[in-house]
């Protein structure tokens, strides 16, 4: 009983932590969102809001492998917006 007890609690401790991850991933704009929204070169392809570099890189979320994928300017490291790759 005592065992089972401790699976259950940690696959719920496991399930609640993906969820927190999931909701931290999802309040990061989605390319559409940053283009419409905060890409200052309207049009033009993708830049950074803060100091205007198209230099962007991307890294996973939770890890480097990782399909959810969140893309910084190189220059100024500012984080803007997320996506997901299915490779």
């Amino acid at each position: 009983m005592e065992l089972f007890l401790i699976l259950v609690g940690g696959v719920g401790v496991f399930f609640l932590y993906q969820r927190h991850i999931t909701n931290k991933w999802k309040e990061w704009p989605t390319v559409d969102e940053y283009m419409n929204n905060y890409n200052p070169t309207k049009g033009q392809g993708i830049s950074c809001f803060k100091c205007g570099s198209r230099n962007i890189w991307e890294r996973g979320f939770d890890n480097g492998g990782s399909p959810r994928r969140i893309h910084y300017c190189k220059q100024c490291k500012e984080g803007l917006y997320r996506t997901y790759s299915n490779s």
